[in-house]
C-alpha cells in the first residue's frame, strides 16, 4: 500500500480592488483629465492663433516687397486684385499667371489666405479669413482706412499716422456661402459672428458712423441674423472690413430689412474664432493679437490712416 504524502503547500490568496479603492482610482484619472485636456485644448487653440499670425506676418513681407518694388502697398482692386498681386512674393508666380491666363476666380486657395482655426472655410469657394482695413467711413464715401482707393494703391507717405499706428489687415469670419445645402438661416451650432443683422433705424450718410455703430450695437431688430457672404478672391476682389465696431461684435446690414439697403454702408467688424480677439497686421508689417475689450477710441484711431481722422467721443 503506498504512503501518501501531503507537503505542506504554501496557500495563494488573490487579492482584488475593492470598491472604494476602485472609486479612488476613477476619482484621480478623472481628475487628471480634467487637468490635462483643457491644457490640451489651450495648446491647439495657442498653435492655430499663432499660424494665423503666420499667415498675417507673410502677407505683411509680401507688402513691404511690394513697397520696395514698386512705391506702394496693393490695396487697390483694379486693374488686378491685391491677394493676385501678392502672389509672386508668396512664390506663387505660376499661379498668377494662370489666374491672369484664365481671367478667373481663385480656387482652391493658398492655406496662406485660410486660418486654421476657422472650419467652415469653403477652399473651392476662394475665400480667405484676411481682410483689408476699411477704416472708420461708410464705403460709398471717401475710404480713411488702409485700403483708401479701388483704383490707387497706398503708399506709405499716405499713412501719416505712422506705419506702426495703422492697421492693414485683420482677420474676419468667412460667410455661410449661398451654396448646395447651406441654408439661408443659421443652423445648429453656427457662429453668428459670420452674419450680419438688421437694425432699427438707418444712418448711411457720411458723417454719420458713429450713429449707424450705437444703433447696431445696441438695436439689433431681428432674433437670428440673414446670410452675409463671403466675396470670392476673384480679379477685383475688394474684401475689407472696418473699424467702426470693436472687433468680435454683431455686424450690420446698417438699418431694417427692406429695399433701401446700402452694401456700401455695411458695418463689418473683425471677427475670428480666437478667444478673446483677433490678430491684426500693422502697416509697418508686425502682427499683434487685438483684444475684443480694446477701448473704442484706440480701435477707431488705429483704423485711420492720417492724425486728423481721429474724432473723439466715440463711439
Amino acid at each position: 500500500m503506498k504512503r501518501c504524502e501531503f507537503r505542506g503547500r504554501r496557500s495563494l490568496v488573490r487579492e482584488a480592488f475593492t470598491v472604494i479603492e476602485l472609486l479612488v482610482v476613477i476619482a484621480i484619472l478623472a481628475l487628471l483629465a480634467a487637468l490635462i485636456v483643457p491644457a490640451v485644448q489651450r495648446a491647439r487653440a495657442t498653435s492655430r492663433r499663432l499660424a494665423c499670425q503666420n499667415n498675417l506676418r507673410q502677407m505683411g513681407l509680401a507688402g513691404a516687397a511690394m513697397v520696395d518694388s514698386t512705391g506702394a502697398f496693393p490695396t487697390a482692386s483694379q486693374p488686378e486684385s491685391g491677394y493676385w498681386r501678392m502672389l509672386p512674393f508668396l512664390d506663387q508666380t505660376p499661379l498668377l499667371e494662370l489666374l491672369r491666363h484664365d481671367q478667373s476666380d481663385m480656387h482652391g486657395v493658398l492655406p496662406v489666405f485660410v486660418c486654421p482655426d476657422d472650419s467652415v472655410v469653403e477652399l473651392q469657394a476662394g475665400n480667405t479669413n484676411y481682410y483689408f482695413n476699411a477704416g472708420t467711413r461708410f464705403r460709398n464715401g471717401k475710404k480713411n482706412g488702409f485700403r483708401s482707393d479701388s483704383f490707387r494703391d497706398t503708399r506709405p507717405a499716405d499713412v501719416s499716422d505712422g506705419l506702426s499706428q495703422t492697421a492693414a489687415m485683420s482677420e474676419r469670419l468667412v460667410g455661410w456661402l449661398p451654396l448646395p445645402g447651406n441654408p439661408p438661416r443659421p443652423g445648429p451650432g453656427e457662429h453668428l459672428l459670420r452674419r450680419l443683422w438688421y437694425s432699427q433705424y438707418r444712418y448711411n450718410t457720411n458723417g454719420q458712423e458713429k450713429l449707424a455703430a450705437r444703433e447696431c450695437r445696441d438695436h439689433l431688430t431681428t432674433e437670428i441674423p440673414l446670410t452675409f457672404w463671403t466675396v470670392t478672391m476673384h480679379l477685383n476682389s475688394s474684401l475689407d472690413y472696418d473699424h467702426m465696431l470693436t472687433p468680435n461684435r454683431f455686424g450690420c446690414y446698417n438699418g431694417p430689412e427692406d429695399f433701401e439697403i446700402d452694401h456700401g454702408a455695411y458695418l463689418i467688424p473683425a471677427s475670428s474664432l480666437h478667444e478673446g480677439g483677433v490678430n491684426t497686421l500693422l502697416a509697418d508689417g508686425s502682427v499683434h493679437f487685438t483684444s475684443s475689450a480694446i477701448d473704442d477710441q484706440v480701435w477707431w484711431a488705429l483704423g485711420t490712416r492720417a492724425e486728423h481722422d481721429r474724432v473723439e467721443g466715440f463711439p
